[in-house]
């Protein structure tokens, strides 16, 4: 077994001890267990210290400004590239919903997604392809879910479904048979805006001609012209553990992409 073998095979384990705050909790947890040495009290003022850095919007903005590189999607960019469908990656599920019966039901990222992809549909009149499979044993296919939503909520019927895909890479290989299939050669790829250089990253791979509409930018926080945070920046709250979490999880994404390549 190789490495990237052995990493897909841990890959639920990693994105479970990686999410934050969990990370810096088994760090306090290490400290606590060490206090009287000096490294198991430098543990728990690290962990003290990441977790402050995990939740002011100024981390949250020096870390969307390094991956949110690719700009909103232009009425001039549309008409020059001339897409014929829409690609939609989704970004999750959440199962064992009581409101469901126990069904599955998109999470909160493949809602948004959907959501941006429909108003897109609507702009352009652009058919929508949605793609992702069952990541994690035990879950339903996100582009079924996707597509039922789509279709429950905002009314709208894909024309396609790729259901096989577990990864970014692989949303783009196993669409673009179904691309060809349709007749199409261009299609612009909707995903949030951290994520999107990995998608354009992972479309080129692939060998799919597309472009990028990303929405939900993360570094939007108002800054100065000299570019130093204002003392809003530097104050604590927990729904910015969570943007921390995703920007954090794409970065190891784009890593992950690296060494898959």
């Amino acid at each position: 077994m190789d490495l990237v073998e052995l990493l897909k095979a841990i890959k639920p384990l990693l994105k479970l001890m990686l999410e934050l705050p969990v990370p810096f909790l088994l760090l306090g947890l290490f400290g606590v267990f060490f206090y009287k040495h000096w490294i198991g009290k430098l543990s728990i003022i690290s962990s003290l210290a990441l977790l402050y850095a995990s939740s002011i919007p100024a981390t949250v903005q020096w870390l969307g400004e390094k991956l949110e590189t690719i700009t909103p999607l232009t009425n001039e960019q549309l008409s020059d590239f001339k897409p014929q469908a829409i690609l939609l990656l989704t970004g999750g599920n959440t199962g064992s919903n009581p409101e469901l019966n126990g069904a599955a039901r998109v999470n909160a990222a493949t809602m948004q997604r959907a959501s941006y992809a429909a108003r897109l549909h609507r702009e352009t009149g652009l058919p929508i392809i949605v793609t992702g499979g069952v990541v994690y044993k035990g879950q339903t296919h996100e582009a079924r879910s996707a597509a039922r939503w789509l279709l429950d909520v905002v009314g709208i019927q894909p024309i396609a479904i790729e259901d096989r895909a577990t990864n970014t890479l692989e949303n783009l290989q196993f669409s673009k048979p179904i691309i060809e299939r349709l007749g199409y050669q261009r299609v612009v790829i909707v995903t949030h805006a951290y994520h999107m250089p990995r998608a354009l990253q992972s479309a080129e791979s692939a060998g799919v001609n597309a472009i990028g509409a990303p929405f939900g930018y993360l570094a939007r926080y108002p800054f100065p012209n000299d570019h130093l945070p204002t003392w809003k920046a530097f104050v604590p709250e927990s729904v910015h553990i969570s943007s921390t979490d995703a920007l954090l999880h794409e970065w190891i994404g784009q890593w992950w992409y690296q060494l898959s390549q």
